[in-house]
């Protein structure tokens, strides 16, 4: 499995440590604890290796400005654009309050010390 970044900039953000989390609206293939690569395009190269340190579900709703932070350094008003706004810009969803998405939040394998990895 992969985890494809295909906004613009999130590349950038992720290797400068500021994506830390992705929303998805479809149930990840991987679990806590495994190590994914991170792609732009479904058949790029991988551009980092992301440790998945966790996965849980959480309705748009309920997204505070912290969450939104770790998507890209975004408020949750910019989020909620780039939520809304067609592709390539932003992901092209419909923002409905009540509509549960897939939350990973990860960090950079290369980066990390092996003692914090729990393979």
């Amino acid at each position: 499995m992969v985890l494809i970044f295909g906004i613009q900039n999130h590349k950038s953000l992720i290797l400068e440590r500021r994506k830390i989390a992705t929303r998805r609206v479809k149930e990840p293939r991987f679990h806590e604890g495994s190590v994914q690569p991170a792609v732009t395009g479904l058949y790029e190269k991988s551009f980092a290796s992301l440790y998945i340190e966790r996965i849980y579900r959480q309705r748009l709703g309920e997204m505070t400005e912290a969450d939104a932070w770790k998507e890209g350094e975004y408020t949750l008003e910019q989020f909620k654009r780039l939520w809304t706004n067609p592709k390539p810009e932003g992901l092209g969803y419909e923002w409905n309050p009540n509509f549960k998405v897939w939350v990973i939040e990860f960090r950079s394998y290369e980066k990390l010390e092996t003692s914090e990895v729990n393979l």
